[in-house]
């Protein structure tokens, strides 16, 4: 608001100079169309050295016919005029520049806060016995989601996870679009949890395929699910895709991401065939 007031001001002045300028410029028109018209020539009058040419002046000059005279004073008292009738509004500009500099200058820079850092809980100590080789890792990770209806091992699950892993649902939607949940460990204990304790939930491994190199390790787990351990058929079959690392001490879960088979997408045989525990 400040600063629109100011703007004002300078606005208003700016249109009074213009009306100046615009009124001078009309009388110096005025003045120099009656130069050189013989009812004017007449006797010269002179005016006070130094002092402005006002409109009397200018009028004698013009009756005396000095056309080169007339338009040397008349220049000058017009550029004095203007000089004289705007120097409340060239201070005005200079004023309020200052004023802008100065509260740039006053006005403190925000700091950006910094990001909190995402601290990840450290996972509860897993039993050595599930996390020795990575078949007893693969062999834990099924059996703690697996049971009747009720309460999982929570914390059983998370030791098997290194700090930061992922779990990754995908599949396809009825109208062909391809989507992805990525969840951390705690997002899928909070999202399957109250499945978990009205549904019985059976998952086996039927096939496995296992490429690894160095400490890190990729199993492509065919997997079966099945709402009671002894049913026939599974109501789902898809891949566990399955990535480890070994950090010399034990093997570390770091992300699993599965899809489950469709009409459009069944398993191929190589994927049914494989090793197997």
């Amino acid at each position: 608001m400040k600063w629109q007031r100011l703007w004002s001001v300078i606005r208003t002045k700016h249109d009074v100079w213009t009306a100046n300028f615009s009124w001078v410029s009309f009388d110096l028109t005025k003045a120099l169309t009656k130069v050189g018209t013989p009812k004017h020539r007449s006797n010269k009058v002179g005016h006070a050295a130094g002092g402005p040419l006002s409109l009397k002046h200018t009028h004698d000059l013009i009756a005396s016919g000095s056309n080169e005279e007339l338009f040397s004073e008349t220049k000058m008292t017009t550029l004095f005029y203007l000089l004289r009738r705007n120097i409340r509004f060239l201070s005005l500009i200079a004023i309020t520049t200052a004023l802008i500099i100065t509260t740039k200058a006053q006005t403190p820079t925000p700091t950006p806060s910094p990001a909190p850092a995402q601290t990840t809980a450290a996972p509860p100590a897993a039993n050595p016995l599930d996390v020795a080789t990575m078949d007893s890792t693969i062999a834990a990770l099924y059996d703690v989601i697996s049971g009747p209806a009720g309460k999982r091992n929570w914390d059983r699950f998370r030791s098997l996870f290194a700090p930061g892993a992922r779990l990754i649902a995908n599949g396809v939607r009825p109208t062909g679009e391809v989507v992805s949940r990525v969840m951390t460990v705690e997002d899928y204990a909070q999202r399957n949890g109250p499945f978990f304790e009205k549904q019985g939930f059976f998952e086996r491994e039927a096939a496995r395929h296992t490429d690894s190199f160095g400490n890190m390790a990729h199993v492509f787990s065919t997997y079966e699910s099945r709402h009671a351990k002894d049913d026939a058929k599974p109501f789902q079959r898809g891949i566990n895709s399955i990535q480890l690392v070994n950090d010399g001490k034990r093997w570390w879960i770091v992300t699993v991401f599965w899809q489950g088979e469709d009409e459009k997408n069944p398993l191929p045989e190589k994927y049914l065939k494989g090793p197997t525990r």
